[in-house]
């Protein structure tokens, strides 16, 4: 038994036993076993239960979104943005512009953190990323993690550079133009948490799917703006990305 289409009637028009058995009887049979057919629908939507009684129907929308439950049902965006976290104890300082090598901030068991301290020079800390399949390749956002013991008040200057992407069978000892953000970030209490605003970060090289990304962290400690007369101690960077698949199949 399938849903029926019920045929246009008449004002007047005697409803015989046969119509009533199509349009009323065997649908309601039809309904009973989940074999409705809705106004408009189109391949691809969603049929739900509004009540115990009753089907409702849900327009199908690209696959960015997913239903979930409700009546009528939630729709989640399931693409968007999506956060990488670096901490500083993945990064290293730069061979050639060094920050100070790791040390644990802490006095307390239990409770190591590992920073990279950036005197107030110029001081570099590099690292390496391969993006998710699902980035679309566009910028990333960057927000810098740091903290500082000094009392003193001061602006930090920061840059994050996206040092170049490289793919299979390029040469990853050369580069392009720095992509680069760059961050004037104020210092807060002594060992209190400082989190710079995001700042968007381009991408050089081309990138594709399953590159290789080198990043550096730079204190442009010798930049006038830059006026804290103390070791900024950088705990890690987020960074954000966006999506335009659901997954990295």
């Amino acid at each position: 038994m399938v849903w029926t289409a019920p045929t246009p009637r008449t004002t007047g028009e005697l409803i015989t036993a046969s119509i009533w058995n199509t349009d009323l009887k065997d649908n309601l049979i039809a309904v009973h076993t989940g074999e409705i057919a809705l106004t408009s629908q189109v391949g691809g939507d969603f049929i739900y239960a509004i009540d115990p009684f009753r089907f409702g129907r849900l327009g199908s929308v690209n696959n960015a979104y997913a239903p979930f439950g409700g009546s009528p049902p939630l729709m989640r965006l399931t693409l968007g943005r999506q956060t990488i976290w670096v901490p500083a104890a993945a990064m290293r300082p730069d061979k050639y512009i060094p920050c100070r090598w790791h040390e644990d901030i802490t006095t307390n068991p239990w409770s190591q953190m590992l920073a990279l301290p950036f005197p107030n020079t110029d001081g570099v800390a590099g690292f390496t990323l391969v993006m998710p399949k699902a980035w679309d390749k566009g910028n990333l956002m960057a927000r810098l993690y740091w903290t500082s013991t000094t009392a003193s008040a001061g602006n930090v200057v920061w840059y994050v550079h996206v040092v170049q992407s490289y793919g299979q069978a390029e040469a990853i000892n050369t580069y392009g133009s720095f992509g680069s953000g760059f961050f004037v970030s104020g210092h807060n209490a002594p060992n209190a948490l400082n989190i710079t605003a995001d700042t968007a970060i381009t991408v050089g090289g081309s990138p594709a799917t399953d590159e290789w990304l080198r990043l550096n962290v730079y204190r442009a400690g010798n930049d006038g703006n830059d006026t804290l007369p103390a070791d900024a101690w950088l705990l890690g960077a987020r960074f954000t990305y966006n999506c335009n698949v659901m997954t990295d199949d």
